[in-house]
């Protein structure tokens, strides 16, 4: 067995959101978990109203393997835009949890990165 921690659950009655998100970037930053499984992941440690939020997303959205870089402007001030400041990399899907998160909305095609632009 690795020595991997396993990935935070979000449950909201037992801690504040900005500690599981700062554990999640931690997590997101270190696991040996593909990245098209790692925002899956993380939405199957939700409990209560987060996992409600994102439970019905679309699970191409969810696993879009798509990554955003930090080492470009664009792509930066959308990682910077889920508090995922410091993160090099970051999945879409994993941008799209987040964002559903945040917003506390589905999110839907029309929603989705067009990654194309930001080149």
């Amino acid at each position: 067995m690795s020595g991997e921690k396993s990935c935070p659950v979000l449950n909201l009655k037992e801690i504040e959101y900005k500690d599981w998100l700062q554990r999640i970037k931690i997590w997101y930053s270190s696991t040996t978990v593909p990245v098209e499984c790692r925002a899956a992941t993380i939405v199957g440690k939700m409990e209560g109203d987060p996992f409600n939020l994102c439970k019905d997303m679309d699970l191409e959205l969810m696993n879009d393997a798509t990554e955003l870089r930090a080492d470009n402007e664009n792509e930066k001030k959308l990682i910077e835009e889920i508090d995922f400041k410091g993160v090099k990399k970051v999945t879409v899907g994993m941008y799209n949890v987040m964002k559903a998160l945040e917003k506390g909305y589905f999110v839907t095609d029309k929603m989705k990165i067009d990654i194309t632009n930001l080149k």
